[in-house]
């Protein structure tokens, strides 16, 4: 299965060493920097940015449409967001990234691979309840706290909006969204995001 050879646990080592690099960009070089879809993780020197989480650190905002002037970023980190937008918002996120970052600022972006989500779901060496207990969560998103789910996976929880994906992206389409709308696209990886079939992505801005 793809998403757990040795390649891809490797690029997951890999992600994990530039996540480390990306958490000391504000003190090597101050500036402003973006943590978009942040979620409960909070990263020192980024302005934390979630729609739906709240919390000391993080500012309650739509990732799609950052509340702030052009040219005024040094770097973006995105990490299992974009994919909970829609088709549309998530192009005009892109859009709009670009437009906040600096000439030559840099994205920094994980997201799952759509393509190889779908290998996994069709591959018969895949178990069912692998399937179905957990790939398929990589497709459509937890869609209701995935906290609550652990402690009560009960059916009648409630509906969490900022979990459910709604849209997807291949290596393909996301360098030519990147690229459409004025990213430079310096190298996409897949890796093994914890039994996610996923890719790290690696622009900047033209």
């Amino acid at each position: 299965m793809l998403s757990t050879s040795a390649e891809w646990k490797a690029n997951t080592q890999r992600m994990l060493k530039t996540l480390e690099t990306i958490k000391q960009l504000p003190v090597v070089e101050p500036g402003v920097y973006l943590h978009l879809g942040c979620g409960p993780q909070i990263l020192e020197g980024f302005i934390n940015i979630d729609k739906y989480q709240e919390g000391e650190g993080i500012l309650q905002a739509d990732m799609a449409h950052p509340p702030f002037t052009s040219n005024v970023a040094t770097a973006i980190y995105s990490s299992h967001a974009l994919e909970h937008l829609s088709f549309r918002s998530a192009r005009l996120a892109l859009k709009n990234w670009a437009k906040v970052l600096k000439e030559g600022g840099r994205l920094y972006l994980a997201i799952p691979d759509l393509e190889e989500i779908m290998r996994v779901m069709l591959d018969p060496a895949v178990t069912l309840h692998q399937k179905w207990n957990w790939y398929v969560y990589t497709l459509f998103g937890y869609q209701v706290d995935p906290d609550q789910y652990a402690n009560d996976p009960s059916l009648d929880l409630p509906n969490d909006p900022g979990q459910y994906h709604t849209c997807g992206f291949t290596k393909e389409t996301i360098k030519l969204f990147l690229v459409d709308s004025g990213f430079v696209v310096d190298e996409i990886y897949n890796y093994d995001g914890w039994s996610t079939p996923s890719m790290f992505v690696e622009a900047h801005k033209g």
